[in-house]
């Protein structure tokens, strides 16, 4: 599931650059003044936060608060959404983009499994 996130998240960046600083970037704006910009923004969140509990019941994830490492994966999420849209990032293709959004997905879901 967080592999389908991922790439629909950098998807949506990339293809919506406006919109997606709109409803994550610095400049957002006061959160009172635009409630649903604020409730999609919370929805998108919701999306990450209900995937990491899905892990945790399957015994996928570790345990520990969802919210924080719900964090965890946004940060690298969005980090990753921010490189590529500022053009940081020498990736000339859809195929390239969605590969290396596979790979940070594998090692973010690497990172938080369960350890035996």
């Amino acid at each position: 599931m967080l592999v389908g996130f991922v790439k629909r998240y950098v998807q949506y960046a990339i293809a919506h650059p406006s919109h997606y600083r709109v409803m994550f970037g610095a400049d957002r704006g006061n959160p009172d003044k635009y409630p649903s910009l604020e409730e999609a923004s919370k929805e998108a969140f919701g999306v990450l936060v209900n995937a990491i509990e899905a892990g945790q019941i399957a015994g996928a994830i570790r345990s520990g608060e969802t919210r924080q490492l719900a964090w965890v994966a946004w940060s690298l999420v969005h980090g990753l959404a921010m490189l590529l849209m500022d053009g940081q990032l020498s990736l000339c293709n859809t195929k390239e983009v969605e590969s290396l959004a596979t790979f940070v997905t594998e090692t973010l879901v690497r990172g938080l499994a369960l350890h035996h």
